[in-house]
């Protein structure tokens, strides 16, 4: 018996010997997608369809190729046509949903992903895709539910806990985020990610000194996260709290954050400017904050950066606000 992916020449023999038999296509385009050839499936689709094939499998495995070819309308379009012919599986709901999500539809992914828990409550997959697609939508009570159901069904998740610490981060709900990314951290002690982003959210609800161990933490774990080092140099350069601040230190980690990112992310640049204004050294401040404004091309976001660079001009550090008290 011949393996499918060996099986191209048999097929040929098989389609030239019968051309118009349009399930060799169908069954060559398989071979196709085990080759990793999409362009191949979709012609070989095509002519399957043309020659009179159109069952929902057909449609679906179509759909897929042109999904992974980032033709996403077309792709939609075949999902569609799956469902029609009457293929209502979850998992058709589910590839147009990631589809709509990657062509920026957030919406018409909820509803699909809606649909495909009506018939699969308990499809992890899916519960995270419209986790994410509800957050899209600056839908967090929604999001935070649809996490929260596939961390109890799946209490080892940690992309699930992780991604309701995000959503609560984006909800304004700092606490909450980092009691999440904590749970996270006892699911993988290892995840420099976690570390990172509960120190991020422990400096949004006065935490400093904690934020700093949990960044130093995240760099001890992964000692090439630019990240890292790039959130512990602006907490340093820039906290409230003047026990925290040390300039040297967040020198010395913004710019371990910009060589590893090669001076091409716009944070790196802004957080060395606010560590040489903590140390009052006002003219690389003002140096580096210029480069900062150059890099932005959004003109609110510019906006901004300019009044930073006016501050570091009048020769004043910066200092971000605290968090209300409770």
């Amino acid at each position: 018996m011949v393996e499918l992916s060996k099986s191209k020449p048999l097929f040929d023999q098989l389609i030239k010997e019968t051309p118009n038999n349009g399930s060799l296509y169908a069954s060559r385009a398989m071979v196709w997608s085990i080759l990793n050839d999409r362009q191949q499936v979709i012609a070989d689709l095509n002519m399957a369809v043309r020659l009179g094939v159109k069952t929902p499998s057909l449609y679906v495995n179509r759909g897929a190729a042109y999904a992974t070819n980032g033709d996403y309308d077309k792709a939609i379009a075949d999902y569609s046509a799956a469902i029609k012919a009457g293929y209502d599986h979850p998992s058709v709901f589910v590839n147009r949903a990631v589809t709509h999500l990657a062509k920026g539809d957030a919406k018409q992914a909820s509803d699909d992903l809606t649909e495909a828990l009506k018939k699969d409550p308990k499809n992890e997959f899916a519960l995270m895709q419209r986790g994410v697609a509800y957050q899209r939508q600056q839908q967090w009570d929604k999001a935070i539910a649809d996490f929260t159901t596939l961390h109890e069904l799946n209490p080892k998740n940690i992309e699930a806990i992780s991604s309701r610490g995000f959503t609560h981060y984006l909800k304004g709900d700092g606490k909450s985020a980092v009691e999440d990314f904590t749970a996270a951290i006892k699911i993988n002690p290892k995840s420099a990610l976690a570390y990172n982003n509960r120190g991020f959210n422990r400096q949004t609800i006065g935490e400093y000194k904690e934020a700093i161990a949990d960044f130093d933490k995240a760099i001890e774990l992964e000692p090439k996260y630019a990240l890292a080092y790039q959130n512990k140099a602006w907490l340093l350069a820039t906290c409230p709290e003047d026990n925290i601040r040390d300039g040297k230190q967040a020198i010395e980690a913004a710019m371990k954050a910009g060589e590893l990112r090669e001076w091409k992310a716009v944070t790196d640049v802004k957080s060395l400017a606010a560590a040489y204004a903590e140390v009052r050294d006002f003219d690389n401040a003002v140096k580096w904050q210029n480069k900062a404004v150059d890099m932005i091309e959004d003109e609110e976001a510019k906006s901004g950066e300019q009044e930073l660079l006016k501050l570091y001009q009048n020769k004043a550090p910066f200092r971000f606000s605290a968090p209300p008290s409770e």
